[in-house]
């Protein structure tokens, strides 16, 4: 991989690359998602086309890079199914929204504490509002 860095100024600048949205099955455009890795990618927007490479997809998992998924700009319908999707799996969802993204540590580490004790507030509400069911 190779991080974007500018040793002279100190800075580190995190790629998030928009591909794998090609039309077409498995064809050459499909390479900018292995471009995407190789160049050090830490998000890979839309990413639509990474189910067609299982390989791809075990190496976003074991580098730990997190894709977008935007179907409605694709114009395809998009819900969160309750079959398997719950309050657990939601707040997965909204914390990995500030984990990978480009905040500095500092600001994700507090980011991240002022979203906790919002979350907690929010299910105590949710508790609250329930306790007679």
């Amino acid at each position: 991989m190779v991080p974007a860095r500018n040793k002279k100024r100190a800075l580190d600048i995190p790629f998030i690359f928009l591909v794998g949205e090609s039309m077409g099955e498995k064809n050459k455009a499909d390479r900018n998602l292995y471009d995407a890795l190789l160049l050090g990618t830490k998000r890979i927007g839309h990413g639509l086309n990474l189910v067609r490479h299982p390989l791809l997809m075990q190496m976003i998992k074991e580098q730990g890079v997190a894709v977008e998924v935007c179907p409605i700009v694709n114009e395809i319908p998009a819900i969160i199914s309750s079959e398997s999707c719950d309050i657990l799996s939601l707040k997965q969802l909204a914390r990995q929204s500030l984990e990978y993204s480009t905040l500095s540590i500092a600001d994700k580490k507090s980011g991240l504490e002022a979203w906790e004790q919002k979350w907690a507030a929010f299910v105590d509400r949710i508790v609250d509002a329930n306790k007679d069911l």
